[in-house]
């Protein structure tokens, strides 16, 4: 059996289909409902899924499980994964590509799911001026190619026998959280969630020196030395501003918004390195500081923040 659902804020032209493990699913644009494996000769579920989601352009289809919890589980990696991987086949480069209003099911995200926006609300006031209001504007994931071989990238390394592996997948379902950016808090605690998840172990001891040193790096491997120092002290600050929020509850200053975007852009570097360069665990990981800071005339890693 199988289940189909819903989405909202994914443009597709072409189906996109994800082997993790032993699951196969696919999404698929309206439009190829009839070309889709077990629903091709099914005129009549086709029809039921058409007339039940008539607000929706974007389906995925996957095996039915007992617990519907884990469907879903594989669905918000598998929207983490194209994100990604559209990201490594289109090239973007601005902060703003690293955000799309996605979401599982047939709500679309609107002006009342951001705690940075202005709500729709009532006023007594007649002469509150709309310019006040700002228009709210969806930013959905439009994929206008095909991106299967830069899944199938993404999918293969996932499917080895790797710790950084298992690393990925937690990666890609938080990455589903943060795409929309609706709560910034939460944002910067499951950011640095990933970030954790990526580059750290349980035996290390030193986590915030250790994440920002990995990061940066993972990220200008081989750079320049003063661009290592930079995203380090950067990093370092990122998982400060989030221990403030976690435990002191601080406020957000305008400039942190800056620093959430750039530890965001930071993951998606890493992702893509690791993939690239075959990384299998935190040794090897660790390895790459090892070889950058003796190239950089450093004694150890952390160096880089007291540079």
């Amino acid at each position: 059996m199988y289940k189909v659902f819903p989405l909202q804020g994914l443009i597709l032209q072409d189906k996109i289909d994800i082997k993790l493990y032993n699951i196969r699913y696919t999404f698929f644009p309206r439009g190829m409902i009839g070309n889709i494996g077990l629903l091709k000769s099914d005129q009549q579920s086709q029809k039921d899924i058409l007339d039940l989601f008539h607000n929706c352009e974007t389906f995925v289809i996957i095996p039915e499980y007992s617990q519907q919890t884990i469907e879903i589980a594989f669905v918000k990696i598998g929207l983490g994964i194209i994100y990604f991987a559209n990201m490594l086949k289109n090239r973007h480069d601005f902060f703003s590509s690293y955000y799309a209003d996605l979401r599982i099911g047939t709500d679309e995200i609107n002006e009342n799911d951001f705690d940075l926006s202005i709500p729709v609300f009532y006023s007594p006031s007649s002469d509150t001026p709309s310019w006040q209001k700002s228009e709210f504007r969806r930013l959905p994931l439009k994929i206008e190619n095909s991106i299967q071989n830069e899944v199938n990238s993404v999918t293969r390394f996932i499917n080895k026998n790797y710790t950084t592996s298992d690393k990925l997948i937690s990666a890609f379902y938080f990455m589903y959280y943060i795409l929309p950016q609706t709560d910034i808090a939460l944002s910067i605690v499951l950011i640095s969630t990933i970030l954790e998840s990526l580059l750290l172990e349980k035996s290390d001891r030193n986590k915030k020196k250790s994440l920002s040193v990995r990061t940066a790096c993972l990220v200008h491997d081989s750079g320049d030395k003063d661009e290592k120092i930079e995203l380090a002290k950067h990093v370092q600050y990122f998982y400060e501003l989030r221990s403030q929020i976690v435990h002191n509850g601080r406020f957000l200053k305008l400039m942190d918004f800056l620093v959430v975007d750039r530890a965001k852009e930071s993951i998606y570097k890493i992702i893509e390195y690791i993939i690239k360069n075959d990384i299998q665990s935190i040794q090897d990981i660790r390895s790459i500081v090892k070889t950058n800071y003796e190239a950089d005339g450093l004694c150890n890693g952390f160096d880089y923040l007291v540079s």
